[in-house]
């Protein structure tokens, strides 16, 4: 993990503001460098998948760990990272050496939403979970001051009684995004 980081860091470094437009100052916003650094990672990450026509991936940025920093929510959305029952969702942190991964969830399915609670300090996450023999279901995913769970359809994930309040992040309708 720690070469992907700087594999990532050292990309970003040397493509830094190529295809985009400048803020006025000459410099890229921080947006912009959001953006740039997460296009580095998803090349990275999803590099087996480059050849794949059908590949894409959607992303959301939030803050979950209130340190005033958006992470990043990518969930791929086709390929080796789907499979019946799902898709894997990346939760990314972003730290000055470039993206860290916090964590991989497979198997689930928008609407990917940030719920109101919080444990271990980071904002609870919620997905939907059906297909393989699953009944149809939203689960709590919880920081267990690592990680998020790996997989929402076992323990510690928690089943959700009732649809979930929360921010959608990730929904059926959003953007695909091609590998870069």
């Amino acid at each position: 993990m720690l070469a992907l980081m700087l594999h990532v860091a050292a990309l970003a470094g040397a493509t830094a503001g190529i295809g985009e437009a400048p803020a006025a100052s000459g410099r890229l916003t921080p947006d912009m460098e959001r953006e740039r650094s997460l296009q580095l990672f998803a090349a990275t990450l999803f590099e087996s998948a480059r050849e794949d026509p059908d590949f894409g991936y959607s992303r959301a940025w939030v803050d979950l760990d209130s340190d005033g920093q958006p992470e990043a929510i990518v969930r791929a959305s086709s390929g080796a990272y789907c499979g019946r029952a799902g898709c894997t969702l990346f939760v990314l942190k972003r730290e000055p050496t470039g993206l860290r991964q916090v964590s991989r969830t497979t198997i689930t399915n928008p609407p990917v939403m940030v719920l109101s609670t919080s444990t271990n300090g980071w904002r609870d996450l919620s997905v939907l979970v059906r297909g393989g023999g699953v009944v149809a279901h939203h689960a709590k995913l919880a920081f267990d001051g690592r990680t998020y769970p790996s997989n929402p359809s076992v323990p510690p994930t928690r089943e959700l009684a009732d649809a979930p309040e929360g921010e959608i992040l990730i929904s059926d309708e959003s953007p695909r995004l091609p590998l870069p």
